[in-house]
């Protein structure tokens, strides 16, 4: 299986970059090198794990391949080079890169033919990646069934230990031991500070990593970040999340413990997420803000 780079090649209009400094991939693409060490690159057949993060011309960032534990994006290089293979910046960045090896491709924005909204205010995308290993095909699908198969039984082992602590902090919730705690927002959002810190709060644009075990107001969970083995990631604002997410965790500082408790049009409205959510749901969220950033 390979991940989430994927999703990038199908953005790239695979024009040629005239901006930026540095050297010139074959394809017309300026890029930099950051580090350069010895060491074999990739050929023809093998696929590459590495990590990116996307910065804009302004310096904002819009996607950090880092805040998503557990999915290492990877790109098999193909054993027939098409044109727009050939044309392709961050396929033809990787294959001069070795194990270690860090470098930034530029790629405009004229080039992407559906650009997300949060890109079409620049002029280009600094695409900024470290190469993290190169194997065979074979070797590859081994090493990841076997990771998967290790994180899939250590989710369910930890999802299992949390369950009852988390039903208990739900019960106290609801029988009120959070009151004093309690902030309720205008929207009618109630944010209950479990246990708090003097952490930094997220603010709109900012990437959050947060565990959560989600609840029906009937004490019924329906859903939680444990059953994957890794936070959920999202950018607060941008609509990734409940709108009572966008809305509550930047009251919540990193590191702390909270109820966010939803009214349904802060989360799935009045037809709900069937067969899961029922309509008009109020959802009862246990978070804990892990990471705000990188940070």
């Amino acid at each position: 299986m390979l991940h989430r780079i994927l999703f990038l090649f199908a953005l790239i209009g695979f024009v040629s970059c005239q901006n930026g400094s540095g050297d010139m991939l074959p394809n017309g693409y300026k890029y930099t090198m950051h580090t350069n060490n010895e060491g074999a690159h990739p050929v023809p057949g093998q696929v590459v794990t590495l990590d990116f993060e996307l910065v804009s011309d302004k310096g904002e960032v819009l996607d950090d391949s880092r805040l998503v534990e557990g999915n290492t994006p990877s790109i098999k290089i193909p054993e027939l080079m098409t044109g727009p293979m050939r044309r392709n910046p961050l396929l033809s960045l990787v294959q001069k890169m070795a194990v270690g090896d860090s470098a930034t491709v530029i790629v405009p924005v004229d080039s992407l033919p559906q650009p997300p909204d949060n890109f079409k205010e620049n002029k280009f995308i600094n695409y900024i990646v470290k190469l993290r290993t190169i194997e065979g095909e074979e070797a590859y699908q081994e090493r990841i069934q076997k990771e998967q198969l290790e994180m899939r039984a250590a989710a369910k082992f930890k999802e299992e230990a949390k369950k009852d602590e988390m039903k208990e902090y739900f019960d106290k919730y609801m029988a009120g031991d959070y009151k004093g705690s309690t902030k309720t927002l205008d929207n009618g959002l109630k944010i209950a500070i479990i246990e708090n810190t003097d952490g930094p709060k997220a603010q709109n644009g900012d990437f959050v990593a947060v565990q959560y075990f989600g609840f029906l107001k009937d004490g019924s969970s329906f859903d939680n970040s444990y059953r994957a083995g890794r936070p959920f990631t999202f950018k607060i604002g941008q609509g990734m999340a409940i709108q009572g997410w966008d809305l509550g965790i930047p009251e919540v500082p990193k590191g702390a413990q909270a109820i966010l408790d939803i009214p349904y049009e802060l989360a799935y409205g009045e037809k709900g997420n069937p067969p899961v959510i029922p309509a008009k749901s109020d959802l009862i969220f246990y978070i804990n803000v892990e990471k705000i950033n990188n940070n």
